[in-house]
């Protein structure tokens, strides 16, 4: 009389196999990226390829997976302004900075809506928000020279765009500048 039934190791090897199929499926399931993630990626590849009203689509779906993201709104906000829209861009950024005061993109990005809008002292002041926030953000720097230059704080606008460098900024300082250092009735730099 046998005390134990004898197993076949093939029953083991299937069992052996059925566990790793559930382990794998568990780490899939876990490490798959988030509805929100997957919007943001598709988003981001949109905007980059060119294609911003389809972008937007996906930066809201982003939004609604993730309310409290600023990242969504930041982009919204961005694509708002660029085409014009600045009602739209100021609420986008607005809420962006309401989910992440110290978001260094969402301050520059509110900074840059309020360049356009020809607003500079409140340009400047999200600008060096968005340098503390990140002091190595160099479009946040050349686009605080730019509204320091337009206020006519000269010095202060130079050492920004030393530490910037040269970047689509430059467009807008330089001129500046250098009209300030020519000879009083010397024409113009076009």
């Amino acid at each position: 009389h046998q005390d134990a039934t004898p197993r076949s190791p093939w029953l083991a090897l299937a069992g052996a196999v059925a566990l790793l199929g559930i382990v794998g499926a568990a780490a899939w399931f876990a490490l798959r990226p988030s509805a929100y993630e997957t919007a943001m990626d598709d988003g981001r590849e949109l905007f980059r390829s060119g294609s911003p009203n389809a972008a937007v689509g996906a930066f809201n779906r982003a939004a609604r997976e993730d309310p409290a993201a600023s990242a969504p709104h930041i982009y919204l906000g961005r694509i708002a302004r660029e085409q014009g829209d600045l009602a739209t861009a100021t609420r986008e950024l607005t809420r962006a900075i309401e989910l992440g005061p110290t978001n260094g993109d969402a301050l520059r990005e509110m900074g840059s809506l309020q360049l356009v809008r020809g607003d500079n002292n409140l340009a400047r002041n999200f600008y060096v928000r968005a340098v503390q926030a990140n002091p190595d953000d160099r479009v946040a720097m050349g686009y605080l020279a730019c509204a320091l230059a337009r206020l006519g704080r000269l010095q202060e606008a130079n050492g920004f765009l030393q530490r910037a460098g040269d970047g689509p900024w430059s467009g807008c300082v330089v001129p500046i500048l250098q009209q300030s250092m020519a000879p009083p009735g010397a024409p113009s730099p076009r």
